[in-house]
């Protein structure tokens, strides 16, 4: 008979506690015992060890949404155009009503008119 030393702890089957009971098997109760309790701690250190990194995601999940708002909070709206020269924050009601105060270029079409052609040119030079 081969005798093999390994670091693994024996399973114990699902069904100990259900189909024997310790007058089965005399002195070995006292071994059994032992087993089911390092099987029981296994257990509740996988199960820590998982309520650990459940907590570390909700940390992580409260961390990112505290984030998005605090961006939220400090955005600042990049609609204003240089031309209109609105500072940022201001309401885009106003940014429109200033970009309509403008002037306006009128552009003229061109009708195919050679003699036409060169003031329709200069109007794009400016």
């Amino acid at each position: 008979m081969e005798n093999h030393k390994t670091d693994q702890i024996p399973e114990l089957s699902p069904h100990y506690s259900e189909t024997h009971n310790d007058d089965q098997f005399g002195g070995n109760s006292c071994r059994m015992d032992p087993l089911l309790e390092l099987e029981l701690a296994k257990i509740r250190l996988a199960q820590t060890e998982r309520e650990i990194e459940l907590e570390q995601l909700r940390q992580k999940g409260r961390e990112h949404y505290n984030q998005a708002m605090a961006d939220k909070m400090m955005y600042k709206s990049t609609f204003a155009s240089p031309a209109v020269d609105i500072p940022p924050g201001k309401d885009w009601i106003t940014m429109i009503s200033r970009a309509l105060d403008l002037p306006k270029r009128d552009v003229i079409k061109f009708d195919g008119n050679p003699m036409n052609y060169w003031s329709f040119i200069r109007n794009f030079e400016d």
